[in-house]
């Protein structure tokens, strides 16, 4: 492994694991929705000591497997019965 200072910058400014505030802003939910998915088995994770740490990689699989969005065409307002 190359431990030169750019190598080492670089792997810090792409991190693989993520502590749970970064998990939840980069899903945009809340914690208990968070440990929710994770007691679930939806998203996986991992413990360092007491820090609970998501790969950035099960974050990527798990966006990647929802549904896509759809919209209906709104419906436009009825006119009152006189």
């Amino acid at each position: 492994m190359d431990d030169s200072p750019t190598s080492l910058l670089a792997a810090s400014s792409h991190p693989r694991l993520l502590g749970v505030p970064d998990a939840c802003r980069a899903l945009g939910v809340g914690r208990s929705t968070l440990f929710a998915m994770l007691r679930a088995g939806r998203l996986p994770a991992r413990k360092l000591g007491r820090r609970t740490l998501v790969e950035v990689a099960a974050i990527d699989a798990l966006v990647a497997g929802l549904p896509a969005a759809t919209f209906r065409a709104p419906v436009p307002p009825r006119r009152p019965v006189r």
